[in-house]
């Protein structure tokens, strides 16, 4: 009896899971070649301070741009402390096996 119960938790354990949590960009299929990607600012339509630049999908650039074209933005606070951004300057974004990744320039 005590093997059966082992055995039905072990099945039941193994059934359909819940829905995954929302993946990032840089960990699903993104991309067919590097034209498909390029280097852009975070999904953040309101931001007060600079980004740091990361490798994004094109077609993902330009519905954040559509969907940025819409909102107003609050001003942002008077003597606001922000970090710099990473200098990305001698990145590029390439595909990966199918992922828009940022990688060193040749």
């Amino acid at each position: 009896m005590r093997g059966s119960t082992v055995l039905f938790v072990l099945a039941f354990g193994c059934g359909k899971s819940e829905a995954s949590p929302a993946v990032a960009n840089d960990q699903r299929t993104t991309c067919n070649s590097d034209s498909d990607c390029e280097m852009a600012p975070s999904k953040s339509c309101c931001t007060c301070c600079p980004e740091t630049r990361r490798a994004m999908p094109k077609r993902e650039i330009e519905a954040q741009r559509q969907r940025c074209a819409v909102v107003e933005c609050s001003a942002c606070k008077e003597g606001i402390q922000c970090e710099a951004p990473q200098d990305t300057s001698g990145v590029v974004a390439v595909c990966k096996a199918g992922t828009c990744v940022s990688a060193a320039k040749k």
